[in-house]
Order: structure tokens, then C-alpha cells, then sequence
């Protein structure tokens, strides 16, 4: 079973693949519904997936039996709501619905054979993930910040019908795998934007010999028996390999090694710094310095904004950044206030009021970058994609003396516009993180960057896909437009079929070059010496 959706639109429908006959049947016919797949029972009579079918706006949970095709809507908070496990018995379903601005969550249990669904999070808003089931299905543990700062890891007990904390590091706990007769946990803890993987014994919770290396982790997974555990895994300068780890010999193998084409050593490994913003927070930021740096002699810089807000730039294998670096471009990635990773409060650092702050922490990285004796300080650029697109049209339009160029994918520029276009069942959590078009809309002009384009001095590379359905590509002409009127340099690239971001490695390879083009144009004088 899986779901596949077209152009980059989001809207996945679910389909069944035949393994012998290699025959593929749909199970789902809504193309205007967004789908997702969320867990398969034990017996693999029925399914479980979340869906907009209802009403486009609210994502349910549906279930499905497979043989039939007969759908069922078991849970329906309103908002946005998603399954999360099946218990190894069948009978039980965790759900999590998405409270504010989606950095908080509310947890049901559905009892599948009554429809009976219970919350069992308790009235203070918390942030939990995930759902791994205990396998005699007397509960499940999962992520929960309630009462901390950082996630930590709970487990949930159906016969007291009660939470417990068990294990709280300093750092969030960003993932949690167990073993399949519940004696061993394996705990990724997000330590600086790495994860390091922990073993825990599920009777005391106490740690044992791990001998997995930190890095980049998904998919990892206990063999049958309890005794390996699979991977996928990569670092700075390698990419993603398969890994099996030997949980008694306590050793890791490779056994998958991918066609990489660039030796490890021809890479850069970047450095973590923390520099002191406007008000004296420790902002955390990666620095790729090119290999060769010529005394004397200065580089220009691309500081890249990821999105979310409530998201982070981690330490895994990152291909445009080595492309820069490359190209004798020093790469930046700050992980400014309104970051995940460094606890609720830090998160919480940006919201709606506070939106500029996280601008003025950009304002402090380029003094501090400017201190290097190897940064062209004139040669500044800003790039982000999403909501890091806005965080460059506003650096651009609020200090527009400060940066020497723009390149901004699926950003956003009017915030009013981007709430009314996005996708009807992303347009309340995302009010809640930024304002809300009824009551805040006079704040919110204050905020988009369209309404300072005139300020905007700085040329822009902006590129958008054509069936974005987070960012509408308006939000790209709109902008182009506004910039080319006034005279101004705006170069506009759109992909026809793309969604939010460029995915396909075809549209990627077209557009990086025309990106060091824009570069080249942009920026060129003269390197200062």
C-alpha cells in the first residue's frame, strides 16, 4: 500500500500494489483531498490514513478495509488530525491533534473495535510525538514536552490510563525505536542539531553500551529477534547508506554503500558557532568554509534561512551547501530564535509580535561574519525557502544596505495573501503562529515584505513551483512584479511541475547554475583584499 500524488501538489490518493501480479488498484478517488498513510493492522485486513475528503478544510482519521475498499471516519476533532500507530493487538489507535500553531499537539486513544475515542493528554498544551507500542499492547511510549522545555520520553499505561516521564536528557529526544519484546529502547537525542543515538532497558530506563556514531538517522528499526537494529544513516560529508548494528557485539556495518561520485575528502566539514545577537541570545549557526581560501583574500557568503519557522538546520549531508562551497562561496546556516531544537521557550522566541527579532539575529550574524578575515562583508547574500523566503525578503527590505543579493524559493511576501491562498486545512495553525487575518491583519501588513519593496535595493533570484499548495505562486509574481516595476533587478524561475520546493533532481540540475549565473551577475566588482 502507499499513497503518490501529482506535480508536487500534495493531494495524495492511496493506492495497493499486487506484489505477484504487479497489478496497482486505487483505492482512493478524491483528487482534490490531500491523503496520507498512516499504519497498516497487524492482520493486514485494514488500513489507517488521515484525509481532507470531508470537507477539504479538516483532516480526519479514516479507516479503510483493503479487500473492499469501504472507508470509515473514526476520528473527527476539527483541525488538523492525524493517526499516529496501531497497537500489535489490532485493537487501539493513538491520535494526535494539532492544537495552535502546530508546535503543540492534544492525544486521543481510539479504541477500534467501540469507536470509542478518549483523550488521554492532560489540559496543559504539550508537544508529543509518535507512538511506539509495547508488544503485549499495555502501552506505548512517546515524546512529550509537557512541563519541560526539551521533549522527553513518556510512556503511556492503558490499565492506569496514565503518563509517566522516563527518560529527560538536556536535549530533545527526536526519536525513539523499540524492540520487538519491548527490553530495549533506541533514543536519538537532537544534541545540537546531531543526533545521538542512546539505548535504554525498558524495566529500569537506564542507558547500555550504544555503539551506533552520531549523525543524520531515519528508518531505524529492531530486527524480529531483538538482536540488530537497521539504519539509514549519513554525516557532513557522506550520504545516506543503509547500516546494520550487532546490538551484542555492539559494532555497526555498512551494508549498502551508495554511489557518492565526490570522494569525502573533497568535501567540507562544517563548523558550529554561536554568535551573540541584538539582545544577547546565543544563536547556533554552521559555517562551511570553502577548502581553499587564498591568503589574503576575501569569499563571498550565502547565509541559507531554512523554514517552519519551528524547524532546523541539522548537521547531515547537504549537497547545495557542498555545491557552494565549492563554487568559493562561504555557506551559512543559522538556526535563528523561532528554531526547534533548543527548547520551547527559544522557539517561542519569534512569534507574531516578536516576528522582527528573528530578523535582527541576521543583523548580528553579518557583524559577526563581517569579523572574519575571510568574508567579503560586501559580498553578502541571503537565501531561504518557505518562511525562510520571507526571512529574506525582509532582511532585504528592512535593512537594505546590509546585503548584496537575494534568492528566495517559495517565500512568502505578503502574509495576508499567503493566508488566503494557502490550503484551507493550513490556514488556522498557521494564524496562530503569524496572525490572524481578522484580527491581526493591520499587524501583518506591517510585517510583509511587499509592502517595502520600494526599500529593496538588493537584485533577487525568485523561484517558485507552479502547484505549490503551501505558498501560492502568486506570492513569486506578485513580488517579481512589484521590484520589476520600480526598475529593479528580479530575476523570476518557475517550475511547472513542482510543489513546494524543487524535488525533481532534473529541475534541481537546471537550476543551481542558473543560480551561480545570478550570482556571478550580482555580485560582480572586484573581491576586496
Amino acid at each position: 500500500m502507499f499513497a503518490k500524488a501529482a506535480r508536487g501538489n500534495e493531494r495524495a490518493q492511496l493506492f495497493l500494489l499486487d506484489i505477484n501480479t504487479r497489478a496497482v488498484r486505487q483505492l482512493t478517488h478524491r483528487p482534490e483531498a490531500m491523503h496520507e498513510l498512516v499504519d497498516l493492522s497487524p492482520d493486514g485486513v485494514y488500513a489507517i490514513f488521515n484525509t481532507t475528503a470531508r470537507n477539504g478544510k479538516d483532516l480526519d482519521v479514516y479507516v479503510i478495509d483493503i479487500a473492499t475498499g469501504k472507508k470509515e471516519c473514526i476520528f473527527s476533532g476539527g483541525g488538523i488530525c492525524r493517526g499516529m500507530s496501531i497497537s500489535p493487538d489490532g485493537r487501539y489507535l493513538a491520535v494526535a491533534k494539532i492544537l495552535g500553531s502546530g508546535t503543540h499537539n492534544a492525544v486521543y486513544l481510539c479504541d477500534l473495535e467501540s469507536r470509542e475515542c478518549t483523550r488521554i493528554s492532560g489540559d496543559a498544551e504539550a508537544l508529543r510525538y509518535g507512538a511506539a507500542w509495547l508488544p503485549d499492547s499495555t502501552g506505548f511510549f512517546f515524546t512529550t514536552n509537557e512541563g519541560s522545555d526539551f521533549m522527553y520520553l513518556a510512556r503511556y499505561d492503558l490499565a492506569r490510563r496514565a503518563c509517566t516521564g522516563v527518560y529527560a536528557p538536556s536535549w530533545d529526544v527526536a526519536g525513539v525505536a523499540l524492540s520487538a519484546d519491548g527490553a530495549r529502547l533506541l533514543v536519538l537525542i537532537n544534541e545540537d542539531g546531531c543526533a545521538v543515538p542512546k539505548m535504554l532497558r525498558t524495566d529500569t530506563f537506564e542507558e547500555v553500551a550504544c555503539g551506533i556514531p552520531k549523525g543524520d538517522f531515519s528508518g531505524e528499526s529492531f530486527s524480529h529477534r531483538g538482536t540488530h537494529i537497521a539504519y539509514s544513516a549519513s554525516g557532513a560529508r557522506r550520504t545516506h547508506d543503509l547500516y546494520i548494528h550487532d546490538i551484542e557485539a555492539n559494532t555497526s556495518r555498512r551494508v549498502v554503500e551508495s554511489f557518492q561520485g565526490v570522494p569525502e575528502k573533497a568535501f567540507v566539514k562544517p563548523e558550529l558557532v554561536r554568535f551573540s545577537s541584538f539582545d544577547g541570545l546565543a544563536v547556533p549557526a554552521f559555517i562551511y568554509k570553502p577548502r581553499q581560501v587564498p591568503e589574503g583574500k576575501r569569499l563571498p557568503i550565502i547565509i541559507y534561512l531554512h523554514g517552519g519557522p519551528a524547524s532546523q538546520y541539522r548537521l547531515r549531508f547537504d549537497p547545495i551547501a557542498q555545491y557552494f562551497a565549492h563554487a568559493g562561496y562561504g555557506y551559512v546556516a543559522p538556526n535563528v530564535r523561532g528554531s526547534s531544537g533548543y527548547g520551547t521557550q527559544y522557539m517561542a522566541l519569534d512569534d507574531r509580535e516578536k516576528r522582527r527579532d528573528a530578523i535582527k539575529d541576521l543583523v548580528s550574524l553579518r557583524a559577526y561574519l563581517a569579523s572574519l578575515p575571510w568574508v567579503d562583508a560586501d559580498r553578502m547574500v541571503v537565501a531561504g525557502g518557505s518562511y525562510g523566503g520571507f526571512m529574506v525578503y525582509a532582511a532585504l527590505a528592512f535593512y537594505p544596505d546590509l546585503w548584496a543579493a537575494g534568492i528566495v524559493e517559495a517565500g512568502i511576501a505578503n502574509f495576508i495573501s499567503f493566508l488566503e491562498g494557502t490550503a484551507p486545512y493550513r490556514r488556522a495553525h498557521r494564524e496562530a503562529e503569524y496572525g490572524s487575518l481578522e484580527k491581526d491583519r493591520e499587524f501583518l501588513a506591517s510585517i510583509s515584505p511587499i509592502n517595502a519593496v520600494d526599500k529593496i535595493q538588493a537584485p533577487l533570484c525568485i523561484i517558485h513551483g507552479a502547484h505549490d499548495p503551501r505558498v501560492p505562486l502568486d506570492e513569486a509574481r506578485h513580488m517579481a512584479d512589484a521590484l520589476q516595476r520600480q526598475g529593479k533587478y528580479a530575476e523570476l524561475i518557475i517550475y511547472p511541475d513542482e510543489g513546494h520546493g524543487i524535488a525533481k533532481q532534473k529541475n534541481k540540475i537546471d537550476l543551481y547554475p542558473k543560480i551561480i549565473a545570478f550570482l556571478a551577475r550580482a555580485l560582480a566588482r572586484p573581491p576586496r583584499a
